[in-house]
């Protein structure tokens, strides 16, 4: 368990109320305590220290697991895709989009499901750019469920975290497909754009491609990276005295 809550009654550390998260990362100790002593005394502020572990908690964990010998593919099942669910996976699809004239190609994060019904395949994606994280799961669990005779509410509940994207982000990259950073789920970016703390900043720039680290050594923000839009296409101007 990599995150502790302590009530006061505890011999160690002595009358210390509040949570601590604990993870080792390539052998080194990563760690933040969350007192309630002190920082965190009103419930508000407790929930949101408890939201804050949670979510450091998770980051920590999946900056572990990347930092782990890749696993081996056997059979054409990939580990790393793997969703909880039989005929779910989660991965980055490559698309082709055509408009106003222009085509365009690249990567887009979806659940990809397979499954089968009285011998006839059946196969859909469900994009998460497009639908949003917790939407694309639910259809992707609707149309699973519809065709294998289960209940919905049976597998609903074993959504994976939207921090698995990092991991598949990270195997993709290894094996050869461009993706960029911005092409992470959207509630993905928002939480690192939100969160400044140092180890979020930190797992954030070690995501970036070279390419995006030029553009943020040219002066491009985070937010100019990872949601480009043709008002914030250009770096921020350096002011001179």
């Amino acid at each position: 368990m990599a995150i502790y809550y302590y009530d006061g009654e505890q011999k160690s550390p002595p009358n210390y109320v509040g949570i601590r998260v604990n993870v080792m990362v390539a052998g080194k100790v990563k760690q933040k305590w969350f007192s309630f002593n002190k920082e965190y005394k009103t419930k508000e502020q407790q929930k949101k220290a408890k939201e804050e572990a949670e979510n450091l908690n998770t980051l920590w964990l999946m900056e572990k697991n990347l930092s782990k010998k890749r696993p081996e593919i056997k059979n054409g099942d990939i580990p790393v895709f793997r969703t909880g669910v039989a005929g779910i996976r989660i991965k980055f699809t490559k698309i082709v989009s055509v408009k106003n004239g222009n085509k365009w190609s690249g990567f887009t994060p979806c659940f990809d499901v397979a499954t089968q019904k009285n011998l006839k395949r059946y196969h859909r994606q469900y994009n998460i750019k497009r639908r949003g994280y917790d939407m694309a799961w639910l259809h992707a669990c609707q149309f699973i469920a519809e065709r294998q005779g289960i209940r919905l509410d049976e597998i609903l509940c074993k959504k994976p975290p939207i921090e698995k994207m990092l991991m598949v982000l990270d195997w993709q990259r290894r094996k050869g497909d461009n993706i960029e950073t911005r092409r992470l789920p959207d509630e993905l970016i928002q939480r690192f754009l939100e969160d400044k703390s140092e180890e979020t900043q930190q797992i954030l720039l070690n995501i970036l491609t070279d390419k995006e680290k030029k553009m943020l050594e040219k002066g491009y923000s985070y937010a100019q990276i990872l949601t480009p839009t043709r008002k914030n296409a250009k770096p921020k101007q350096k002011r001179t005295a």
